[in-house]
């Protein structure tokens, strides 16, 4: 990746504040479920507080992106970072489990708008013939912090009082605000001053949103795509914890080894997009990184059941397929980035982080069901199937007519770096 981004100051701090925040939103919400399940002791209890977590993100993405475009993504995720610390902060006071829940619930909330307001806000700090590379810094970044902050997060609820850790991960949150406070107020990247969307009122914008995706071809192909791959490897750890128990017959122990090798092929995926982005155009890149998750997955079953050399085996494989993940991650951040005006941004962003997100969650739900159904072998071999398709239709996306994004052809065209 290219060193020269982090020389940049209006960038340098982006990326700090949105590491910090990533590591203590990961350390709070290890520490709270670990804290629920202390309390409580149910099972029960621990799901509706990961409702808590996942159910605004799939709900709240177009409603976050509306309000990115309507006041800016630099002051929309300042304030986000604001509610979210100082509601962190009200977890030392929460009176009940339900208050606990309903108070995560709106800090997830906070974290959404938060996550859409980044997103928009990138191109601004970066340059166009480095915008691969910065998206690579952000992915390997925050999933650096949420690879760290689980550990930390356990560690700390067992070893001190809970409010240390609502501490720490509040001052996470005004470290991360305070960072984006000092940044300049700045012009999109053309020079120009940053469009706002048209229309006075919240509901205008959020249809002109949702009309702007829809009249556009190429951005619904992609986004239906990624959705499909979401529904498709979503649930990939818990076919990873189905795998070692019935295929590989290993214990526990493996499927820590393999998690943490998808998390860190992701965090070592960032350095490994630039080059590739130099030789592959945005969507050759998307489409090769999903043919490769296809190919790997539907042959995972087989490399599972290699006997002892399996446990050798499968943590450089899932090492690969976290390289791919985040392969996929930069290729659709960049096209969005590269091709949708700064004032409408915040909106696709928000959109395609909802869609995706309930696609995410739809699997968890959907795998269990098809194991029981069909086996796991099979479930496998049909996502391994099924992503492989996702990829090799990929490749047509840029040649369907009706769509504003222009084609990038491969060594031609911004984001090269």
């Amino acid at each position: 990746m290219q060193l020269d981004l982090l020389r940049r100051p209006g960038f340098l701090l982006y990326l700090a504040g949105t590491v910090m925040s990533s590591f203590g939103e990961h350390i709070q919400r290890t520490a709270l479920t670990l804290l629920v399940l202390r309390l409580t002791g149910s099972a029960l209890d621990v799901s509706g507080l990961l409702f808590a977590y996942t159910a605004p993100a799939a709900v709240f993405g177009p409603v976050a992106g509306t309000l990115v475009d309507r006041f800016s993504p630099r002051r929309a995720v300042i304030a986000a970072e604001l509610v979210r610390g100082l509601l962190v902060l009200g977890l030392l006071a929460a009176p009940s489990l339900f208050w606990m829940m309903a108070i995560v619930f709106v800090c997830t909330l906070a974290q959404r708008l938060s996550s859409s307001g980044r997103k928009a806000l990138l191109p601004q700090l970066s340059v166009p013939e480095r915008l691969v590379a910065a998206n690579s810094y952000h992915a390997s970044g925050t999933r650096l912090a949420r690879t760290v902050a689980p550990v930390l997060g356990a560690v700390l609820i067992v070893s001190f009082p809970p409010s240390v850790v609502f501490v720490l991960s509040a001052g996470t949150s005004l470290f991360s605000a305070a960072c984006l406070a000092a940044i300049p107020r700045l012009e999109a990247r053309t020079g120009e001053a940053e469009p706002r969307a048209s229309g006075p009122g919240f509901r205008r914008q959020f249809v002109e949103g949702f009309t702007y995706l829809a009249g556009d071809a190429r951005l619904k192909f992609v986004i239906s795509v990624m959705t499909c791959a979401m529904l498709l490897s979503g649930a990939i750890h818990v076919l990873l914890v189905l795998l070692v128990k019935e295929v590989a017959h290993a214990g526990d122990a493996l499927y820590g080894v393999l998690a943490g090798s998808i998390a860190a092929g992701y965090v070592l995926g960032g350095p490994l997009a630039p080059p590739i982005a130099r030789r592959l155009g945005r969507f050759e890149l998307l489409a090769a990184a999903l043919l490769a998750d296809g190919v790997l997955t539907g042959l995972l079953p087989v490399v599972a059941g290699c006997g002892p050399a399996a446990g050798w085996i499968l943590p450089g494989y899932t090492f690969i397929l976290g390289v791919e993940s985040c392969l996929a991650f930069v290729s659709v951040a960049t096209i969005i980035q590269e091709t949708v005006p700064a004032g409408w941004m915040g909106r696709v962003f928000g959109f395609y982080d909802g869609i995706v997100n309930a696609a995410s969650s739809l699997s968890l739900i959907l795998v269990g069901v098809a194991v029981e159904a069909a086996g796991l072998r099979l479930v496998m071999y049909a996502c391994g199937v099924g992503l492989f398709g996702c990829g090799a239709v990929t490749g047509t996306v840029p040649r369907l007519p009706g769509s504003r994004l222009p084609y990038v052809a491969p060594g031609v065209g911004p984001g090269e770096g």
